[in-house]
């Protein structure tokens, strides 16, 4: 063989095997302990105290200033896949799930701060979108039970999108889908944080 193609081979294979070395260097900014199941991936998860158990007795609060939708929404949600039928009460609590807008704590929009501690769950929206994209990512980390208690771990996640247009497009001109199908999608859509669907 030619000299230039022993070194095209030569440095080729270099280079593969420094990009090799590289990949586990690159996931080590966020360690192994701090990954939770939440699509996507936040922009910060700090792990912290004991879980917090939610039961039959825990209730959804709702701070001034939001709608009723989002919490009702996450109450189905938990009806649907934990079996426990939650309830719902305007203002704070100690013990429980507490929704709340405040701009000055968190300030991109659609952003949230979702606190998970042993007595309280709280979720921070920027906006009512942020709150409702914080209730998404306490849904996914919820295990799917059989009517006991759900435990949720201790943590701290603060996340905003990165992206502001956030979609999908689904072709109905060669295929028409029923209304039931395109609800489902819509809530697979609003689980994954996606806000944009034409």
């Amino acid at each position: 063989m030619p000299l230039q193609t022993n070194l095209f081979y030569y440095l080729r294979n270099a280079l593969c095997l420094v990009l090799l070395g590289l990949g586990p260097a690159a996931h080590a900014q966020k360690p192994l302990g701090t990954l939770l199941p939440i699509i996507p991936q936040p922009v910060r998860v700090q792990l912290n105290g004991g879980p917090f158990v939610l039961t039959s007795r825990t209730s959804v609060h709702t701070g001034p200033g939001l709608a009723p939708d989002a919490a009702a929404l996450f109450r189905q949600y938990v009806r649907t896949v934990g079996r426990l039928a939650l309830s719902e009460k305007p203002g704070a609590a100690v013990d429980g799930i507490y929704l709340r807008l405040d701009s000055q704590a968190v300030t991109h929009r659609e952003g949230y701060r979702l606190v998970v501690a042993p007595h309280r769950i709280t979720v921070t929206g920027h906006d009512a979108a942020g709150v409702f994209y914080g209730l998404q990512s306490l849904s996914q980390l919820l295990p799917a039970g059989t009517g006991g208690a759900l435990r949720v771990p201790g943590c701290v996640v603060e996340d905003y999108p990165r992206f502001g247009y956030r979609g999908l497009h689904l072709d109905v001109s060669r295929h028409l889908f029923p209304l039931p199908v395109l609800k489902k999608w819509l809530d697979v859509l609003a689980f994954y944080k996606i806000n944009t669907f034409h």
